[in-house]
């Protein structure tokens, strides 16, 4: 719900317009280095390094079919950044299939059903502790 209210707040308010957004986001991290001497926390709201992950399947699904599908408003390209797919147990096997092929490359090997077998193991590994 908090995303989308902050999606809600960003377009209603014509923020694209007024802002230069990329490059709050850069100055939000800069301002946190200079005061605490580190980085954001990694899951900081919207400029957190993690922030914008992509962690569902659904949704992956979803942009994957259809880039616009949230109402034609894409975070990343909003902040200017690269869109990054997480695995976690949440992830589907076209989410592991990207992250496969974006890490070590194209290949045939990665296929939909070595991804789904790696899908259950990465549950059973969560299961068993």
């Amino acid at each position: 719900k908090q995303w989308y209210q902050r999606r809600v707040a960003i377009t209603a308010g014509n923020v694209q317009e007024q802002y230069n957004c990329k490059y709050l986001r850069e100055a939000a991290i800069n301002i946190t280095k200079i005061a605490t001497g580190s980085l954001p926390s990694p899951k900081q709201p919207v400029y957190g390094e993690r922030a914008i992950d992509m962690l569902f399947g659904f949704v992956f699904a979803s942009l994957d079919v259809d880039p616009h599908a949230c109402d034609s408003f894409d975070m990343c390209e909003f902040l200017g950044i690269e869109r990054k797919v997480r695995i976690s147990a949440f992830a589907s096997a076209p989410m592991i299939q990207m992250k496969l092929n974006e890490v070590f490359g194209e290949d045939p090997q990665f296929d939909l059903e070595l991804c789904e077998k790696m899908r259950q193991q990465i549950l059973k590994n969560a299961a068993d502790n």
